[in-house]
């Protein structure tokens, strides 16, 4: 009877963690793609009616952009290719699907190096809302896997894995039973 109480009483906790993270998630940001353009051949794509026509596209960062776009990341790349005569090499897209599913709240603590801003970087900024979290540290909400997650940052940031450390709340609650 004992033992299953306090299985009833950790599966509420849980239940009860996962409703307060969801309840305090942050709204998606309302975009959904950066491009960024290589400094040499940089190019305001604002100017140009068949990008304005495909949305409203923000100034993020020195050479890059960002929207809501509907379409696929290789059609945007073959538009870009074919309006501006661009070659593949001299710009970079970010494109993140909408994806309904859940999404996991992570806390970023950089150990080793000052902790970034994250404006500097629209790739990154485009995986979800960004908080601070402290000195160090970020709180963001987003749909994708810690293994994918950690790799972006590596990527993006050009740093070494153990600069930084990823991890869910809401796989640390069974530290509240101890």
């Amino acid at each position: 009877m004992l033992r299953l109480l306090i299985i009833i009483a950790v599966i509420a906790m849980f239940v009860y963690s996962f409703k307060q993270s969801k309840k305090y998630s942050p709204a998606k940001p309302s975009f959904n793609t950066v491009l960024t353009f290589d400094p040499e051949v940089y190019v305001d794509i604002r100017f140009y009616e068949v990008f304005r026509e495909l949305a409203k596209w923000e100034k993020s960062g020195s050479t890059s952009f960002k929207g809501n776009v509907n379409l696929s990341k290789e059609e945007l790349i073959r538009l870009i290719c074919e309006v501006l005569d661009m070659p593949l090499e001299k710009f970079r897209v970010t494109h993140l699907s909408k994806t309904e599913g859940e999404e996991i709240d992570y806390i970023v603590t950089f150990v080793a190096i000052p902790k970034p801003r994250i404006e500097d970087y629209p790739n990154l900024e485009i995986i979800g809302d960004w908080e601070n979290y402290g000195k160090n540290s970020y709180r963001i909400w987003a749909s994708i896997s810690p293994e994918e997650f950690k790799q972006f940052i590596i990527q993006e940031l050009a740093i070494p894995e153990d600069s930084f450390t990823i991890y869910s709340p809401a796989d640390l609650i069974w530290t509240r039973l101890l």
